[in-house]
């Protein structure tokens, strides 16, 4: 007969069976992992020997299998539990909540057999931490104090094998809430802030900054709601708070950090060349516009794919644009690849423009064009005179 054996994993679990018969008989053992549905045969003398156990086993079953030439006979299985060591699968995280608000944490662990939880908050950094009465849930769940902004939380799992701490969760309490109707968002592209208050019908105003930067000021409560569209942030991980004035009811605070993230702002540029077609020998200017706020930084020009000498050139900034002039004397005939590639600068990307030609004949003075209205009127004068002249004879 089987015996049910528990042992905690990383140990040796011993199973031992006995029969008697004439002629004595051989004994095979057997295992299940699917509950006793289907065993599968394991090497083994009277007695099984399973070193080593994990915590997968748990479960298994054993069974001894013995036979003589006469018949065979099976023992019952025995089920072999493996108890281990809670093992933390879910931390909770840290979070922020208004003044009155529900703040809840959340912890998970793994362990045989099933470890029960405890709650334990720090209210000094992390130095020494306590059990919360009653906190014996995987959820740990209260009203938010401003006076618990900073706690820290953590849960304790244990069972008769041991125990695991999760890590600790941070709790910020806040009565201003800030929130962005844009993150990401580009340089110079218009971006809302909106500080929720939170308190008893809360009046005053409110005044957000980054850093040293103020981007509203003395912005009026409308439903416990303050806004504040802004295009002035820099380029970069700005971190941006409302600070509430507080009123009779309600006192003064001010809203966790928000990170606004704001990225290099696309740009384009555009090519003049004058005039495009030359003699050789002949000075030509190219002008490079890059639009923007405007941006700043230099142009470089090239020629087929070679950088010209007037390069790089500073950009002088315009009211919505700025340029870079380039005057040069291009060598070879042919027709020749301008292009103009901006550097970029902090709030800015670069960019490159599209190819403009530039046709370079060989003559020192080249030939005009001829007008296509203009020829034909020559012809018709041309034809008058001759006609004139007929009627004379």
């Amino acid at each position: 007969m089987g015996t049910n054996q528990a042992v905690n994993a990383g140990q040796t679990a011993t199973f031992t069976a006995a029969a008697s018969g004439t002629p004595t008989p051989t004994v095979q053992w057997q295992f299940s992992t699917d509950g006793g549905a289907t065993f599968q045969n394991v090497a083994g003398a009277t007695t099984l020997t399973v070193p080593n156990v994990a915590a997968g086993q748990n479960g298994t079953k054993f069974r001894a299998v013995f036979t003589n030439t006469s018949g065979s006979a099976t023992t019952t299985a025995a089920t072999m539990t493996v108890n281990d060591a809670p093992t933390v699968t879910t931390n909770p995280s840290s979070q922020s909540a208004s003044a009155g608000s529900t703040a809840t944490f959340t912890a998970a662990a793994n362990g045989n057999p099933t470890p029960t939880v405890q709650w334990q908050q720090t209210t000094d950094g992390g130095a020494t931490f306590t059990n919360i009465a009653g906190a014996t849930s995987t959820t740990l769940s209260f009203m938010a104090l401003a006076s618990q902004n900073g706690n820290q939380y953590r849960a304790v799992f244990t069972n008769t094998v041991g125990s695991a701490t999760t890590t600790a969760a941070t709790l910020t309490v806040a009565s201003t809430m800030l929130q962005s109707s844009l993150n990401p968002s580009m340089f110079g592209q218009s971006v809302t802030f909106t500080a929720t208050i939170s308190g008893q019908n809360p009046t005053g105003i409110v005044t957000f900054t980054s850093g040293a930067l103020t981007l509203c000021t003395a912005v009026a409560l409308t439903a416990n709601v303050a806004t504040c569209a802004t295009t002035a942030l820099p380029v970069g991980s700005d971190s941006v708070t409302a600070a509430y004035s507080g009123d009779a009811n309600n006192a003064a605070s001010q809203s966790p950090a928000f990170t606004q993230t704001v990225n290099v702002k696309t740009t384009t540029v555009s090519l003049v060349v004058a005039p495009d077609h030359i003699a050789l020998g002949q000075p030509v200017t190219i002008t490079a516009t890059v639009a923007g706020d405007p941006p700043s930084g230099t142009v470089t020009f090239t020629d087929n794919g070679n950088v010209l000498p007037c390069s790089p050139v500073t950009l002088v900034p315009g009211a919505t644009s700025s340029t870079a002039v380039c005057t040069t004397v291009p060598s070879g005939t042919g027709t020749h690849s301008i292009a103009a590639i901006y550097s970029g600068d902090g709030s800015f990307a670069g960019a490159t423009s599209s190819v403009v030609a530039l046709v370079v004949g060989a003559d020192a003075t080249p030939a005009p064009t001829p007008d296509r209205w203009a020829l034909l009127m020559l012809v018709g004068l041309l034809g008058a005179t001759a006609f004139v002249r007929l009627r004379r004879l």
